[in-house]
């Protein structure tokens, strides 16, 4: 989930045009950004990336790149058999061609509605993206997790959801594109601005409507933490965890072990050494050296020693301690790692939809799906699907013989599944594959 350790936080960026804000995509760019709708009842996203460089989504999870050529057709950006036809801007047709078949369509009127509203420390960018060709039947408002990119431009579910009739607010995290305010990942601001963003997409859209939140990865955390403190009318946590920061990197350090064959001797040793990087990094970083320096040299020749990387366990046994003391600080994102979800979660009464991957190795799941099925046991309002053979981010990937993944496509039914609950409340499996643990009888149903 990517718990940033690398880097100071990103200067606030001016807002808007009133203060520079981020660099503006080239309108020929720009203006293809939006949802299509092919003949054949498929429904694509165009999410615009760069100047000549838009990603395509469908809801049914295909997914890529396309480099704009020299004759305007849009092409594969890994030299597949697939191309786009855009034409000019304001040209609402399109021409989708793969594998020598060809499909033409149209795009899906959006209206799009920028805004810059208050935070909980400073101005927020944010867009609301609601359907232009039928009624809005719910907004859901977008939680993106630890990246450092807008929101408010890049988010996946603006272009895909409002052709169902809901609506889409997105934006930029604090300290992220036209945000203003220091790059953060404590969970109490972040909530905050979740809770603002719900309340100024309510006044854009001027009526009574049900809104609530979608959150991926680190926004898995913030979203149900908002939703406890307002009256959202959802929560959607996608591949996020039920347990706190300081467990997610164990988690991910015993998930690369038990991949590497080790079983639960190891596992047990390796948690020593994860409580003493813990001790670190949640003192921000004054105290535990003793402790850190016992592990190290306790079980610096173990063959498995150096296959540590977790989180940031495995930077933390590779840098001097004098390295810590005087870098870790500068780098500290303010992140809450004494965060536990679990109370906030039995809490929630909101209607609550986890959607996990179960080969997830940014945020393994094993451990969060123990922890929500025993919340289901006393909060029926929490129902959680998971997805085989699926990484973080719910994409599918092909293994090589040596662990190294390649990342193919957005796992089929995930976008369905965010669609579908939106709209009745109810989880519902359009693929084969995936399991339901439904919370209203904590039955297992396998579709």
């Amino acid at each position: 989930m990517n718990i940033q350790m690398t880097a100071a936080a990103l200067a606030g960026a001016a807002l808007l045009s009133a203060c520079g804000g981020e660099a503006p995509l080239p309108t020929e760019t720009a203006c293809h950004g939006g949802g299509y709708r092919l003949d054949d009842g498929r429904v694509m996203g165009l999410i615009p990336r760069g100047p000549g460089d838009i990603r395509y989504q469908f809801v049914s999870g295909e997914t890529g790149g396309v480099l704009r050529g020299e004759d305007a057709v849009w092409r594969d950006e890994d030299g597949e058999d697939l191309a786009i036809e855009l034409g000019s801007c304001g040209n609402a047709n399109i021409v989708f061609s793969e594998g020598g078949q060809t499909t033409r369509g149209v795009r899906v009127p959006y209206t799009v509605t920028e805004t810059v509203f208050d935070g909980v420390d400073g101005k927020r960018a944010g867009r609301l993206v609601l359907p232009g060709d039928q009624p809005t039947k719910s907004i859901v408002v977008s939680i993106h997790g630890s990246e450092r990119w807008s929101g408010r431009t890049g988010e996946r579910l603006q272009s895909l959801l409002p052709a169902f009739g809901i609506g889409v607010f997105a934006y930029d995290k604090r300290g992220t594109g036209a945000s203003e305010g220091k790059y953060t990942q404590d969970f109490d601001i972040l909530a905050g601005d979740a809770m603002r963003a719900r309340a100024e997409a309510r006044r854009l859209f001027g009526e009574d409507i049900e809104i609530g939140y979608w959150g991926g990865s680190q926004g898995g955390w913030v979203a149900p933490l908002a939703a406890s403190q307002d009256s959202a009318a959802f929560v959607i946590a996608a591949y996020g965890m039920a347990v706190g920061p300081l467990a997610e990197d164990r988690e991910e350090v015993f998930k690369e072990l038990r991949e590497a064959g080790y079983g639960d001797e190891v596992l047990t040793q390796a948690r020593e050494i994860t409580d003493a990087t813990g001790r670190v990094i949640a003192s921000g970083f004054k105290e535990g050296y003793d402790d850190l320096d016992a592990v190290r040299e306790k079980y610096k020749d173990e063959e498995w020693y150096n296959l540590i990387e977790g989180e940031f366990t495995g930077q933390f046994l590779r840098v001097p301690n004098i390295g810590l003391r005087i870098v870790g600080p500068f780098r500290d994102v303010g992140t809450s790692w004494d965060y536990d979800p679990r109370p906030t979660l039995e809490g929630l009464k909101t209607p609550q939809l986890w959607i996990l991957a179960d080969e997830d190795r940014a945020a393994p799941s094993a451990t969060t799906l123990e922890i929500l099925r025993d919340i289901q046991k006393t909060n029926t309002s929490l129902d959680v699907v998971v997805f085989p053979n699926t990484d973080h981010g719910m994409v599918e990937f092909v293994e090589g013989p040596d662990g190294d993944r390649r990342y193919t496509r957005v796992t089929e039914g995930y976008y369905a599944l965010i669609r579908d609950y939106i709209l009745t409340r109810e989880p519902s499996l359009s693929v084969e594959g995936p399991v339901l643990y439904a919370g209203d009888s904590a039955a297992l149903i396998e579709n």
